[in-house]
């Protein structure tokens, strides 16, 4: 039985790390440090941090439906970040 996939290799990093068992680990370093590379890429600054955290006071008072739906995108997004 064979775990090697095609995802193994041409898939975006989150599925090329979650069928890591079709590499061969002579490729597992350059996997792990392209998905350091894409952590650290999306990572938000303490900057953008205030910045989204600004954008939720300043829109706190918004009663529309799309400010809504932007707050708590804006909300999920530091959640993340967390």
């Amino acid at each position: 039985m064979s775990y090697i996939t095609k995802e193994a290799y041409d898939a975006d990093i989150v599925v090329r790390l979650r069928n890591w068992r079709g590499r061969h680990l002579a490729h597992c370093g350059e996997l792990f440090e392209q998905a350091a590379d894409e952590i650290e890429r999306l990572r938000i600054t303490d900057a953008e941090r205030e910045a989204v955290e600004w954008a939720l006071r300043l829109l706190g008072g918004a009663a529309d439906s799309v400010a809504y739906a932007r707050i708590e995108t804006l909300r999920g997004l530091l959640e993340k970040a967390q």
